[in-house]
């Protein structure tokens, strides 16, 4: 059984194995949501050069990636032992858009740096 205590001082149980998917279930939600609008916020920055758009981004974005590493292993340790290609293809493609990610980390990185320093450019 484990005990959570929220901001509000509210004090839940949970007792089941459910209980705890249905807590990273929500957590999960939240951080996609943030992440989300993080990305619109990119698309806004465009038009509105403030570096406070993108950053947001560079925060949020090794948070997504560590918690789609935790889903990643999740699942990998829910399947069977037998089913080792199902592992090894949904280990190389997180891998692939990993790199994906990195890459467009360090575009959003560049542009906050050409925004925040607007005479180098």
């Amino acid at each position: 059984m484990l005990l959570l205590r929220d901001t509000v001082g509210s004090t839940y149980f949970m007792e089941t194995e459910n209980d705890l998917q249905e807590l990273g279930l929500y957590i999960v939600i939240t951080i996609r949501t943030l992440f989300l609008a993080s990305s619109i916020l990119i698309i806004v920055s465009v038009w509105v050069p403030k570096k406070q758009l993108p950053c947001v981004y560079l925060i949020l974005a090794p948070i997504e990636e560590f918690m789609e590493m935790i889903i990643l292993i999740y699942i990998c340790t829910k399947l069977d032992f037998e089913d080792v290609e199902g592992i090894v293809t949904k280990a190389t493609v997180w891998i692939m858009f990993l790199a994906l990610d990195v890459y467009f980390w360090f575009v959003i990185y560049s542009w906050y740096k050409q925004i925040a320093s607007p005479s180098q450019s």
